[in-house]
C-alpha cells in the first residue's frame, strides 16, 4: 500500500509527465486494439460460408512480394495433383462483366463474376437453390460455357424466370448456358 501512495504522490508532483505517460498508454492501447481488429477480421475469422472454417485461400506472389499474381491452368493442375494436405483444391478469379439474356442487350447490366473450377462451390459447402452445380462434362472441350446466377440476380434482373435454366445468358458478350442459381449471400455471381 505504501508503494501505491508513493507512486500517486510522485505522479501528482509531475503532472506534465503523468499526462504524457497516460496519453502514451491510451494511444498504444488504441493502436493495439485497432491492429488486432484488422488482423482478426482479415486473417483469423473464418469465411462467411457453410464450411468457412475449413477453407484456406492460397495466392501466388512474385519475387518482389506482390500478391495475387495470376496462376495458369497448368500451374493449378500441377498444384492440385501434388497436394496431399488438403481435402480438395479449387481455383477461382473474379472480375466485372456485362450480363444479359441473349437477344436482349438493352437489359444488360454489370455484375461481379467469379470464374471457378467445377468443384469450387462443392468444396465451399454450397448447394444451388435451383438447378445444379457445374460438372466435369460442362467444361469438357467443345462444351458451351455454363453460368450459375446469384439468387439476387436471378430474381431482380431476370424476374425469377424458372425457364432461364438451360437457356443462353450472355456473360461478357459470350453466350453461357444457365444451370441454376445460388442464394448464399457470400457467393459472388459464379461462372465458369
Amino acid at each position: 500500500m505504501a508503494d501505491i501512495r508513493f507512486a500517486v504522490r510522485t505522479l501528482l508532483k509531475t503532472p506534465g509527465l503523468t499526462a504524457v505517460a497516460v496519453g502514451s498508454l491510451a494511444l498504444a492501447l488504441g493502436f493495439t486494439t485497432a491492429a488486432f481488429t484488422v488482423v482478426h477480421g482479415a486473417f483469423l475469422s473464418s469465411l462467411p460460408l457453410p464450411a468457412g472454417d475449413r477453407l484456406v485461400i492460397v495466392q501466388n506472389y512474385d519475387r518482389s512480394g506482390r500478391f495475387n499474381v495470376p496462376m495458369t491452368a497448368s500451374e493449378f493442375t500441377e498444384r492440385q495433383d501434388r497436394s496431399t494436405v488438403f481435402d480438395g483444391t479449387a481455383a477461382w478469379y473474379s472480375r466485372n462483366v456485362t450480363v444479359s439474356a441473349v437477344g436482349d442487350p438493352a437489359a444488360a447490366f454489370v455484375a461481379r463474376a467469379a470464374y471457378v473450377s467445377t468443384n469450387a462451390l462443392e468444396l465451399a459447402g454450397i448447394a444451388p437453390d435451383r438447378g445444379r452445380l457445374t460438372r466435369v462434362a460442362d467444361v469438357a472441350h467443345g462444351s458451351p460455357p455454363v453460368v450459375l446466377l446469384s439468387d439476387d440476380v436471378w430474381r431482380n434482373r431476370f424476374g425469377a424466370d424458372a425457364g432461364l435454366l438451360d437457356r443462353s445468358i450472355a456473360v461478357g458478350g459470350r453466350p453461357h448456358l444457365g444451370r441454376g442459381s445460388v442464394g448464399h449471400a457470400a457467393v459472388p455471381r459464379p461462372s465458369r
